[in-house]
């Protein structure tokens, strides 16, 4: 099921299509999480995350936080893994807003054991200091490059700007070890401050590493001592073969 404008509709197909970031272009938020055991993980973080993109594109929220809660445990039907969407967006002059819950299959085993591929993509888009902030509705480059990415056989794209600068992965954040140090590309104009490598960067430097935010250039990722692919259902997946388009 789905919760779209507030009632429960049955999870048709093309509905489903159409409630995909990126499918089409909207003028809105969205979060995407990750559901175990009823509930949904991190979901304080989540919730604060999107009403700070609603705050900045000046949409009302529809629902407070308890709302949205109750909202999903009566969406998510038991324990079993799910993937829960919350979007919210304006169109003819109307703040809409839906809940998409669906069975989760994380990737197999030998992704998190031997690595994955990934296809560097150069984009011509010119992004503004506040892109990355929040992710919005406005999706349709990351989904064009992720689908670029598994026609040539790769598990993601990383997207780069005309100097070689990795901006950020189509559905996924980038952290890199090198000898200095954990680096992660600096937020804004397009680097999205993911929850994930957020929480891993505050466990690295209680762990003493020393956390350093800076661009990252794409022909520097080969020589690095480790780099990885975060986001809130994969959990960090290691990249171990670069692709150039």
């Amino acid at each position: 099921m789905i919760i779209l404008d507030g009632q429960c509709v049955k999870a048709a197909p093309a509905l489903l299509h159409q409630l995909t970031p990126g499918v089409r272009q909207l003028d809105g938020v969205f979060e995407t999480m990750l559901a175990t055991g009823g509930g949904v993980r991190h979901f304080n973080d989540h919730f604060s995350r999107l009403c700070r993109g609603l705050r900045l594109s000046g949409i009302h929220a529809p629902w407070t936080k308890d709302h949205l809660a109750r909202d999903l445990a009566r969406l998510i039907p038991g324990p079993q893994p799910h993937r829960v969407r919350v979007m919210v967006w304006r169109e003819r002059g109307r703040v809409r807003f839906a809940i998409v819950a669906v069975p989760y299959v994380p990737p197999q085993r030998d992704v998190y054991e031997k690595g994955v591929k990934v296809l560097v993509l150069p984009v011509s888009r010119k992004f503004k200091k506040e892109d990355g902030t929040f992710k919005t509705l406005d999706y349709g480059l990351y989904r064009q490059a992720g689908e670029t990415a598994r026609r040539q056989g790769c598990f993601e794209a990383l997207l780069a700007d005309k100097n070689g600068r990795i901006i950020d992965g189509s559905r996924t954040s980038l952290m890199v070890l090198t000898g200095e140090g954990l680096i992660v590309p600096c937020a804004g104009f397009g680097t999205f401050d993911g929850l994930t490598r957020r929480r891993i960067m505050g466990l690295a430097r209680k762990a003493g590493f020393r956390i350093l935010r800076r661009h990252i250039d794409a022909g520097s990722l080969a020589g690095a001592q480790g780099v990885w692919l975060l986001n809130s259902l994969i959990g960090a997946v290691c990249i171990t073969e670069i692709k150039k388009d």
